[in-house]
């Protein structure tokens, strides 16, 4: 049974705009700045989501050392807020 069987009329209009619509792919195509962005992105875009926000490789890095730290749970030590009495 289809799942137009209420409309029958409801498939005919779904097949001719389906036939008519753009063709648009998740492969992953080369964005101008060298990163890898899906051709969906390209298509409606222009750009990588990065150049769309206006992210700069160094915050993109920094993201990426902040993830691997959380990630990994390598944090390095935070520094004491108790201070000895002798030495307030």
């Amino acid at each position: 049974m289809s799942r137009f069987y209420l409309a029958p009329q409801s498939e005919e209009r779904f097949r001719a705009v389906t036939k008519k619509t753009l063709h648009v792919s998740h492969v992953r195509h080369k964005c101008a700045c060298g990163k890898q962005t899906t051709a969906k992105a390209l298509t409606q875009y222009g750009k990588c989501a990065a150049c769309q926000h206006g992210v700069t490789d160094a915050e993109i890095s920094a993201m990426r050392k902040r993830l691997k730290t959380m990630v990994t749970g390598d944090v390095a030590p935070a520094p004491s807020t108790w201070t000895k009495a002798s030495e307030a």
